[in-house]
């Protein structure tokens, strides 16, 4: 969360002039539900499941597809084997405080809403380190997105592309 996926994942796929899917847009669009309302059903439950639905469907795109996967993701074990089995998958690292001043008071983030306790800081350093193992066993390459534009970090990734074939 805030690392830039949907941001850089535009310019990736438009550099390479391939297409572009976001996993978060395909959940709303598939259960025309906004991610808060859906996430507020059972606590993210249905929102998982969706979530996991959406990454089988997109590993199953042509190769020349760049995804952006919403960072849970990783909490399926299946999800991670189908995105490292499809493609190359790279982690954008931010650290939590770059994070926190990104997303700012973005209300559509469950996961940062009001309910929960502790700064945005605290929640987001929190939600790195219960999921840092699954996204490091998920990521081919890991780049670094704390101290760079969009741009340069689109840079890095498309670098990265030829790796994959």
């Amino acid at each position: 969360m805030g690392s830039g996926k949907s941001t850089v994942g535009p310019l990736v796929a438009q550099r390479l002039g391939l297409d572009f899917a976001d996993t978060d847009q395909m959940v709303e669009a598939a259960t025309a539900m906004r991610l808060p309302a859906l996430w507020a059903i059972d606590g993210g439950t249905t929102f998982r499941l969706a979530e996991a639905a959406a990454v089988a469907a997109v590993a199953f795109e042509p190769a020349g597809t760049v995804i952006a996967a919403g960072g849970g993701a990783v909490l399926d074990s299946a999800s991670i084997d189908l995105m490292r089995g499809s493609g190359i998958v790279v982690w954008l690292t931010v650290e939590p405080e770059v994070a926190a001043a990104r997303v700012g008071d973005d209300t559509d983030r469950p996961l940062l809403s009001d309910s929960l306790e502790g700064s945005v800081v605290g929640r987001l350093a929190a939600i790195l380190e219960e999921r840092r193992d699954r996204y490091e066993a998920a990521a081919h390459h890991r780049v670094a997105t704390d101290d760079n534009s969009a741009d340069e970090v689109a840079g890095s990734v498309e670098a990265l592309w030829p790796a994959a074939t």
